[in-house]
């Protein structure tokens, strides 16, 4: 059985409104998007090489609409 070392508890926009007017604001495919993907994306990059902001922020989306 696979052990886990982390448990990530998502909270966001369920106990913490958030104010989406003061996310950073990124341009995705032509258009300007305000999105906390905007702060992840840097690290992601760094650990996964050649991952785009667009698919990031595609599998990012994905993974809200699914929750």
């Amino acid at each position: 059985m696979r052990r886990y070392t982390t448990v990530l508890f998502d909270l966001f926009d369920t106990l913490i409104r958030l104010d989406r007017r003061r996310l950073p604001t990124v341009r995705i495919d032509g258009r300007d998007v305000r999105t906390s993907a905007a702060e992840i994306y840097p690290g992601v990059a760094a650990l996964i090489p050649g991952v785009t902001l667009e698919a990031f922020y595609a599998a990012f989306l994905w993974s809200y609409e699914e929750a």
